[in-house]
């Protein structure tokens, strides 16, 4: 579709498209240099996955193997988000279950670059349509293609559902600022699937406006509501069948929502962490407190800027959902670790796209007084925010350029060398259990029992409340436990050391084994109990490999025999 602005001269329109196209060329070379080495270091097993991405890659082998969705292979589990799991369980059914780990990591490498080319395409190709259209929201959709190039972030790179979100909320923006209610509406029940806990901060807000005083006839507004409900509905009976909980047992574990619980730590905790190690860390990846600074600044511009047909009203509803989405986050948690950047992810991308957005309604309300006026000044403008953002993109392409021939080069995974060293240990047989264990089962392929809750069921937390965790073990044919020990508790959050985690403060366990015991613990978020204690001697390792230093923390990784 050719780029023009309503009325500009043909020379303005030239300057708009050949920016445009550098940006789009710029953006492309981007995505290149990114997503090949990460598709060859995937062939070899190479990633940056969070623990919690190979919590969706161990239940789907399961699952294809036996029909049951479980990740110890025996206890069923909802402590997922269904569509990424879906995705995930596709691509595993393709590639077969007992293909080799690295064939599993470069699928879903691969799934996930896919969806960021299309999360960067429907970007740019919003942008070119709000420029032909003299919409003010292309800016907007650039810079959220700038932070899903931004190369410091690696929220894109995890093997969660991260990009699959933000591919679903752009095309839900787009569709509320377009005023589209029947795709609005597909949207936010695609959104929903993705990422459960988007119901009541994005889709419930969006819906209502759209319903109240969206576009289009009562009938088709009501009509757009429906794949919502029933994505709603549907995801709740299934869970209230199967589990006796309307909500899955992740849900359970990490939110206190409806329940206030205060985090007002997670505010200070950038800023400690740039006290320690340097400021540099603060942009190093997506904060809390960088997040809101974009999101206010962008949410003042649009009290300001100027807008056509209740474009003032739908980005405000936008910068809503932004802010319901951070304030979530500050009072609806029950964990006390730090904030996940991929948490921030969407809350980022919301805050991107108003302050774009309203920084170009911002431009277009501005008189030009240098020189003589315009004749087409909307089209001057376009040109000139498209040239101040062109640098961005040149930045961003140069940055992934240099590390190309490094990034292609690796071969290096601690994470995976290190349960492949657990692996040539244990016995075949062996049945380990402990806590953020997703990365062991996989890299091992032994039977992993998950004693954080997040993948396991609702019976377990009542056989830890109960004080039944040695017990509970020992029904479950648990041979060995394994855990990382620190020799203290974290400086950089400025909060206490989360209650899962409090047994992993041990000096003497993590200094060698030279200790006569090493009391073992667990934690219910469910019913706020701790579980019963026994203890872990020296004497019981198997292996130990000292994982190196996280923050100010000293950090091994041991593996026991269970007594």
């Amino acid at each position: 579709m050719t780029l023009e602005t309503d009325g500009a001269a043909p020379h303005f329109r030239g300057a708009i498209r050949l920016l445009y196209w550098l940006i789009v060329a710029l953006a492309a070379a981007s995505f290149a240099a990114a997503t090949v080495p990460a598709l060859v270091n995937g062939f070899f097993g190479v990633s940056q996955f969070q623990d919690d991405a190979f919590y969706y890659l161990v239940p789907a082998k399961n699952f294809v193997r036996s029909g049951v969705m479980s990740f110890d292979g025996v206890n069923p589990t909802n402590g997922f988000h269904p569509l990424w799991m879906a995705a995930v369980t596709l691509l595993v059914w393709v590639t077969g279950a007992d293909a080799p780990p690295e064939t599993h990591v470069l699928a879903v490498k691969a799934l996930e670059k896919l969806i960021l080319a299309a999360a960067i395409v429907a970007c740019l190709r919003f942008a070119q349509q709000a420029i032909k259209r003299s919409e003010p929201w292309s800016l907007g959709y650039l810079f959220v293609a700038l932070l899903l190039l931004f190369p410091l972030y690696i929220v894109f790179e995890q093997g969660m559902e991260t990009t699959l979100l933000v591919l679903l909320f752009v095309v839900a923006a787009n569709a509320l600022l377009r005023g589209q209610p029947i795709r609005l509406g597909i949207a936010l029940a695609a959104l929903f699937l993705c990422r459960l806990d988007t119901a009541p901060l994005v889709g419930l807000p969006l819906a209502l406006w759209m319903l109240v005083r969206g576009d289009g006839p009562r009938p088709v507004r009501v009509l757009a509501i429906v794949p919502l409900l029933i994505a709603g509905a549907a995801i709740s009976g299934l869970n209230l069948l199967w589990t006796g909980h309307a909500v899955p047992i992740s849900g359970a574990i990490k939110s206190s929502f409806p329940f206030p619980a205060w985090h007002g730590g997670f505010l200070r905790e950038p800023l400690i962490i740039a006290r320690l190690h340097g400021w540099g860390t603060f942009w190093h990846g997506i904060n809390i407190i960088l997040t809101g600074g974009v999101l206010l600044t962008g949410s003042v511009f649009v009290a300001v800027g100027r807008y056509e047909d209740r474009g003032k009203e739908r980005l405000a509803m936008l910068a809503l959902v932004g802010w319901l989405l951070l304030a979530n986050l500050l009072l609806f948690q029950k964990w006390e670790k730090s904030i996940d950047p991929r948490y921030l992810a969407l809350p980022m991308t919301v805050a991107l796209l108003v302050l774009g957005s309203s920084l170009q309604a911002l431009v277009a309300r501005s008189p030009m007084k240098v020189g003589p006026a315009p004749s087409h000044p909307q089209a001057m403008r376009m040109a000139l925010l498209l040239l101040a953002i062109l640098p961005l993109f040149a930045l961003t392409t140069l940055s992934w350029a240099g590390r190309f021939a490094s990034s292609l080069a690796l071969r290096q995974d601690p994470v995976r060398d290190l349960f492949r060293e657990v692996d040539h240990v244990l016995p075949r047989d062996a049945v380990i259990a402990g806590t953020d264990v997703g990365a062991l089962a996989f890299w091992t392929r032994r039977r992993v029992v998950n004693l954080d809750g997040v993948m396991n069921d609702f019976a377990f937390q009542s056989r830890v409340r109960d004080g039944q965790l040695r017990a509970y073990l020992r029904e479950h044919g648990v041979s060995h436990i394994a855990t990382p020990l620190w020799d203290r508790a974290p400086n950089h959050t400025g909060r206490p050391v989360e209650p899962m985690y409090r047994s992993l403060v041990d000096a003497k366990a993590a200094a060698g084994p030279g200790y006569e015991c090493h009391p073992y613990y667990v934690y219910s978020y469910v019913y706020s109990a701790f579980s019963d204690r026994f203890c872990l001697s020296g004497s019981n390792e198997v292996f130990r490999r000292h994982w190196g230093k996280d923050g100010n923390v000293n950090v091994a990784y041991v593996v026991y025999a269970l007594p």
